[in-house]
């Protein structure tokens, strides 16, 4: 996160409520200061919406008790005309369960994998609710155990289109609200 400050010109910087006190959070915080980033701290309900375009947080919800930093994670959901895409950042199945339980919406045409693909996440249920014509991974292809085996076998299984980051490169999608198309790194393209 910090390279993108650096080297992109970011107006805005969006975090959940939950504040690490690890240096390399603090070190983000200080150089978005240091940029003029504004930072804001969002929770459940919070988000963006302008005409066709709507973005909304659907976790962390108000008053949630949080363990694992993982499970402090915003997790968002992009709605463009009627197309949609949701990124649960890296929540692990716990926090799934409750999203699937909620009245939440979670069905989206794009799911970035949560967590890197782990398999401590992206559980056949949230999966299902989610119900994706596209999964996308962003993995570095160097982390021990990621992406998990049985999360890539789920989707397999299921037929959803999986595009990962450690094989293809950069993965760009796009919509005008209506048709949805992708292209990778690598010259790849599909749309729909």
């Amino acid at each position: 996160m910090q390279s993108i400050l650096r080297d992109f010109e970011v107006s805005h910087l969006a975090t959940s409520n939950v504040f690490p006190q690890e240096k390399a959070f603090l070190r983000l915080i200080d150089l978005a200061k240091a940029k003029g980033v504004h930072h804001h701290i969002w929770k459940e309900g919070d988000g963006l919406s302008n005409g066709e375009f709507c973005l909304r947080v659907l976790h962390p919800r108000t008053g949630a008790k949080i363990d694992d930093l993982n499970n402090a994670s915003l997790v968002l959901r992009l709605q463009m005309g009627s197309r949609s895409f949701l990124l649960p950042g890296d929540i692990r199945s716990d926090v799934e369960e409750e999203l699937v339980l909620s009245d939440l919406p979670l069905r989206a045409d794009v799911l970035k994998l949560a967590h890197h693909g782990s398999a401590l996440s992206n559980s056949p249920a949230f999966i299902y609710a989610v119900d994706p014509r596209l999964s996308i991974l962003s993995a570095a292809g160097t982390q021990k155990g990621l992406p998990g085996s049985a999360t890539i076998a789920r989707l397999e299984k299921l037929g959803i289109p999986l595009l990962r980051t450690d094989k293809h490169g950069l993965i760009e999608v796009w919509s005008d609200g209506k048709e949805m198309g992708w292209k990778t790194f690598q010259g790849e393209r599909n749309g729909y």
